[in-house]
């Protein structure tokens, strides 16, 4: 079964109860209009991946890439810089070179779905009209969920650390190099991460 029949079955499986419109837009102001076969809402490894196969398939144009940033990081080896075995500009290169030169661009994120009429709205006020719809937009990281993590992950040189974000991901290593002695504490979340095995991967390198 192909990609767009496997979309067509799960997109006729689901009645409208089943459907969640998210709407953070006051505004249907709309500054352009795009229609595309398939619309890609986020550029990491599953939406670029799957853009490419299907821009392949389908032809120039016919597939859109909503995805606002510059860089494209290749998240696994984040744990590899938190260690010392890798640097940050390792992990990433420009979003323009990784995307699929077969599929539109549009460096814009999404506010508001409207699947009962096959479109996204985003931030510069655009609407994208789609067939199909993958949204791939990975996972948020909430640091301020955790009192006073953020505080924390701000002091210079401190003794907390985080592998998830590029933001952080440089302080693991200093801090290891920093540690003469006493405890380390490995934190491994209950709830749903980019990498499960990121919190055990980084204690064997340490």
């Amino acid at each position: 079964m192909n990609s767009l029949r496997v979309c067509n079955v799960i997109r006729s499986s689901l009645s409208k109860s089943d459907i969640l419109v998210r709407g953070f837009a006051t505004s249907n102001v709309v500054n352009e209009n795009h229609k595309c076969k398939v619309l890609v809402v986020g550029g990491g490894a599953g939406g670029c991946s799957v853009a490419a196969k299907l821009s392949n398939k389908l032809g120039e144009g016919k597939v859109i890439i909503l995805e606002p940033a510059d860089k494209h990081y290749y998240q696994p080896m984040f744990t590899l810089i938190g260690g010392g075995i890798k640097t940050l500009n390792d992990s990433y290169r420009p979003m323009a070179k990784v995307l699929p030169a077969l599929a539109k661009w549009l460096k814009d994120s999404a506010v508001k779905f409207e699947p009962e009429n096959n479109a996204v709205y985003t931030a510069n006020g655009d609407k994208i009209e789609y067939d199909f719809l993958l949204v791939a937009v990975g996972l948020q990281l909430n640091y301020d969920k955790i009192p006073g993590l953020v505080e924390a992950l701000s002091i210079p040189k401190g003794k907390v650390c985080s592998n998830y974000s590029p933001k952080y991901v440089d302080r693991t290593f200093e801090a290891l190099k920093a540690f003469k002695s006493g405890n380390v504490i490995f934190t491994y979340p209950n709830s749903p991460v980019k990498c499960p095995g990121a919190p055990q991967k980084i204690l064997y390198i340490a």
